[in-house]
């Protein structure tokens, strides 16, 4: 990223956080939780909310749903476990640090530039709560004008 640019998602336009497209084909993404099951928003609010230095949550992603559902993306371990890491204890504290939420924006890029065509037409829930937060940070960064390095 070049200095004074604001912290642009780069990605497929139907699920580019931050803008672009329409969203999810068929889904609503006018509301932040509509059409996300609410086992689905607590599992993002528990990973969101997380502390970051506990990585028990990432051990086997058989056993957290959240992992199993973006799996099924077609994508490496390596980056779906990548793009959970970002995410973890990115709203822990005050205020979101902008680095991280460029660095969540850049780990959901590399997902969505890696999963398959036929599960980016259907997304699960899961990756369209993602794709919702991660917009509404960085809309809200634009907003405000906050560039990496500052907060």
């Amino acid at each position: 990223m070049e200095p004074g640019t604001s912290p642009t998602p780069k990605g497929d336009e139907n699920q580019n956080p931050g803008g672009g497209g329409t969203g999810n084909q068929g889904n609503d993404t006018s509301n932040p939780s509509s059409n996300i099951p609410a086992s689905v928003q607590q599992q993002l609010a528990l990973l969101l909310t997380g502390d970051p230095t506990n990585k028990s949550l990432f051990e086997d992603s058989r056993l957290n749903p959240l992992l199993s559902a973006l799996a099924k993306g077609g994508s490496e371990e390596t980056i779906v476990l990548q793009l959970a890491k970002s995410l973890l204890g990115l709203f822990r504290g005050d205020k979101v640090d902008p680095k991280r939420l460029l660095a969540a924006v850049a780990a959901y890029n590399a997902f969505i530039k890696a999963s398959r065509a036929e599960f980016l037409k259907t997304p699960p829930p899961e990756l369209i709560a993602i794709r919702q937060i991660l917009s509404q940070l960085v809309e809200a960064a634009r907003a405000a004008d906050i560039q990496p390095g500052e907060n």
